[in-house]
């Protein structure tokens, strides 16, 4: 196999789940953002849920997918969810603290179905006690594809560690 084909997001490389998760969003009444995909090579959808339709959900697949969850996020011009909805970036909380319900087995329906249940729950506001603490703002690193991590040699077959060590700030 090639470099190349290696290189490919998972939306080329694997046409038939692009294709399950397209079908699922457009039954939805979720539409593809063909500028998006033409200019950043991203997959991103917008819609509205039938729980909330003045809330415009913009569902977006990374890079990682199906190994990590599809993001779901709406427009400032929602009313924030008094919790699990980020007010920074309007991304809604789903799976569980770090996704750690979601698996590479689920699709984009599970993700809306849980959207759909935390709309539900929280849009009103009555869900909400005045005991609830406020959920941690937690930081991630993202993804940047052109990006990379140095990783020094073992110390163990690293002829210059001796002189590393006595020289702060040196590293060839």
């Amino acid at each position: 196999m090639s470099r190349s084909a290696d290189c490919r997001p998972w939306f080329e490389k694997y046409p038939h789940w692009f294709k399950q998760q397209t079908d699922i969003l457009k039954l939805a009444g979720f539409e593809l953002n063909n500028e998006v995909l033409a200019r950043e090579r991203r997959i991103q959808f917008q819609g509205c849920l039938k729980v909330d339709p003045d809330r415009q959900l913009i569902v977006e697949f990374p890079a990682a997918f199906p190994s990590a969850a599809p993001k779901i996020r709406d427009t400032p011009a929602s009313k924030l969810l008094p919790r699990h909805h980020r007010g920074d970036t309007r991304q809604l909380c789903l799976f569980g603290f770090d996704e750690n319900r979601w698996n590479a087995e689920k699709s984009v329906g599970d993700a809306l179905a849980e959207a759909e249940e935390l709309i539900l729950q929280f849009k009103d506001g009555k869900a909400v006690t005045e005991e609830q603490p406020p959920e941690p703002i937690t930081r991630v690193i993202q993804y940047v594809s052109e990006g990379a991590i140095l990783v020094p040699p073992p110390i163990s077959t690293f002829n210059g560690f001796t002189e590393l060590k006595s020289l702060r700030g040196k590293f060839c």
